[in-house]
């Protein structure tokens, strides 16, 4: 991608037969108004034409490396809830210097390290919550003493309440994780659609990716969701919003900034604009350019579907 909103500019004053006259090239308020006119409709057409034909693909990479959970015998997704209130729960592992739990209802959960053979409360944690609220998210630093003792997660309650995700982790945080089976990334602003997902991992070996979930049509927020423990280099390659030109700017201003699409799209790009330019001033050579926009862009969609790179099996049931 190298063509400039300059180029742009230039080419379609070609096209529309008003970059010269009589052999000198136009300049001033002979050309101004066109100039003013390009730039918002070049932001209509990247658009469309990124939508429709998806040229536009870009690579967004995360580092995925979360802590081991010291609880191993904690089971993935499972919600527990309690029958017996007249036992506490409790979880624990040595040297733990972070925890993470979710829970819900109204319980009592109690971070605790095993001091000469007696559990010492370090921290206490009510929670209380109405039903229908969903589960409240708890993470923080144990504050033990002595990473060579026990540290366990307590749960106590007089009712039934449910809890889940449980974790104690022995490394030491700024700000500890929050567990969870699936660990949420937002996607960039740009992305439009899903192509595919790899993954880089243990000693640089390299997959197809399908252990995900997205979060991809809400207007707002575009997730992708990682499993916990697959570590490593998780590349997202999307079809891609362009990156728009601002349209405040002053006659010449962004010249020389590089539009956010493909070479290839160009020429459509300068039919689509052309056209629309002329439409006031000449039906005829606006039909004309709008009929080769048009052709292109279906040659350029049948062509994006021939080259979208090596495809690998995925997961659609995690949607």
């Amino acid at each position: 991608m190298s063509t400039t909103v300059g180029q742009i500019q230039n080419s379609v004053l070609h096209k529309i037969r008003e970059y010269s006259n009589a052999g000198v090239i136009a300049s001033g308020a002979d050309i101004d108004d066109y100039k003013l006119s390009i730039i918002p409709l070049l932001n209509i057409y990247q658009k469309k034409m990124a939508v429709e034909t998806n040229k536009l693909k870009k690579i967004y990479k995360i580092a995925h490396f979360m802590p081991d959970n010291q609880i191993t015998e904690f089971i993935e997704n499972e919600t527990h809830e309690t029958t017996d209130t007249d036992n506490d729960i409790t979880y624990e592992a040595g040297g733990s210097q972070a925890y993470s739990f979710q829970v819900s209802g109204t319980a009592t959960v109690y971070i605790e390290e095993k001091i000469n053979d007696v559990w010492t409360t370090l921290s206490t944690i009510s929670h209380t919550t109405t039903s229908g609220n969903g589960f409240t998210t708890y993470s923080g630093k144990t504050n033990v003493g002595d990473t060579s003792n026990d540290v366990r997660i307590r749960f106590s309650g007089t009712f039934r309440y449910p809890y889940r995700w449980v974790a104690l982790f022995a490394d030491n945080f700024a700000t500890p994780p929050e567990y969870a089976p699936y660990v949420a990334y937002d996607l960039p602003s740009s992305f439009y659609q899903k192509n595919r997902v790899d993954w880089t991992f243990k000693r640089e070996q390299f997959t197809d990716y399908g252990d995900y979930r997205f979060d991809e049509y809400e207007i707002d927020t575009k997730r992708i969701y990682i499993k916990w423990e697959d570590e490593g280099e998780i590349n997202v390659h999307y079809y891609a919003y362009p990156t728009l030109i601002p349209e405040d700017g002053t006659i010449g201003q962004y010249d020389s900034t590089t539009i956010d699409m493909p070479d290839e799209a160009v020429p459509t790009l300068v039919d689509y604009i052309a056209s629309d330019l002329m439409g006031d001033e000449n039906a005829y050579l606006s039909d004309k350019f709008r009929n080769q926009a048009s052709e292109n862009s279906i040659n350029l969609q049948i062509n994006s579907n021939y080259t979208q790179g090596r495809q690998g099996v995925i997961k659609n049931d995690n949607w």
